[in-house]
């Protein structure tokens, strides 16, 4: 019980940090100077990155204890690890999505480090996706597919194989 309450409030902390980072995102966006204090306004998004960062990587933790689970070592590092990678990517490439393509009056050198960023950001978030559910996968019951087996065909958790080649 404890756990679960805990794990909701991470989770409207996480909400929180995201949302009011992404109004602060549109603020830099719609303001219409040619001279912004990027440097700035993106130590303000590391911060709440950071913020989000930790409420969701605690919201992650708590998942266990209120499961009654108790995970191997590398279940619980793919997890929390991952999810600490994927939550700071994925505020991070969203925010700079939104700068990059919306904003005008960017300097040149800034534009550029944006986009090499927010493409590099991009391919973390999907990859530490999958690390993360994968420290996870062994305890969530769903209907769809788990796996592919060569020689089982689809396979989902628990059961043999649904579909064989």
């Amino acid at each position: 019980m404890v756990s679960m309450i805990f794990f909701i409030i991470c989770a409207i902390a996480a909400v929180l940090c995201f949302a009011f980072s992404i109004y602060k995102t549109v603020e830099l966006i719609k303001n219409p100077a040619e001279e912004v204090g990027f440097a700035r306004h993106f130590k303000n998004e590391l911060l709440l990155s950071l913020g989000f960062t930790v409420a969701f990587t605690a919201m992650l933790y708590f998942i266990y204890p209120w499961a009654k689970i108790t995970p191997k070592v590398y279940e619980s590092l793919q997890g929390l690890i991952g999810g600490a990678i994927f939550a700071f990517s994925l505020i991070a490439s969203t925010n700079l999505f939104m700068t990059y393509y919306f904003r005008r009056n960017i300097p040149e050198k800034i534009f550029k480090a944006l986009f090499k960023i927010m493409m590099g950001g991009c391919a973390l978030t999907v990859i530490c996706f999958f690390v993360m559910t994968n420290g996870y996968a062994d305890y969530l019951k769903y209907p769809l597919v788990n796996g592919i087996s060569l020689k089982e065909g689809f396979v989902r958790p628990g059961e043999d194989a649904l579909l064989t080649f």
